[in-house]
């Protein structure tokens, strides 16, 4: 196990999904609709079709994470007492998704708060 001791950035799927290098190709296969079992009768040549699809890979940078992290400064930080408006705050102010949580007392790391938990929170 690895250990930190201390928080340097933060990455979403976000991040590494700009980082990352994404392909599009378009590729095709012949279908037919005969019933015949000779592949060169009348029936299977007239009845065929092509089926046009698009593929996409994502290739992720091959990289050290530090490559790809921001540092602008120590990371916005919530505590577990953190009221939800100052967590909504800190990250719109920041344009930011999530928050690490930490306890007061140990400055350990207990989680993450994202912007999806702050809207379930308004709503019930």
């Amino acid at each position: 196990m690895i250990r930190c001791s201390r928080l340097s950035g933060l990455h979403s799927d976000k991040d590494l999904i700009s980082a990352s290098v994404i392909t599009d190709k378009t590729e095709m296969s012949d279908m037919s609709a005969g019933s015949d079992d000779d592949a060169w009768t009348w029936e299977s040549m007239r009845d065929t079709m092509s089926l046009y699809y698009s593929i996409s890979k994502i290739q992720l940078p091959n990289s050290p994470v530090k490559n790809l992290i921001k540092l602008t400064g120590d990371p916005e930080t919530a505590l577990l007492s953190s009221q939800v408006s100052e967590c909504a705050r800190k990250m719109r102010r920041k344009r930011i998704d999530q928050l690490p949580v930490y306890n007061k007392f140990q400055r350990k790391l207990l989680g993450l708060v994202r912007d999806k938990d702050l809207l379930k929170a308004l709503i019930v």
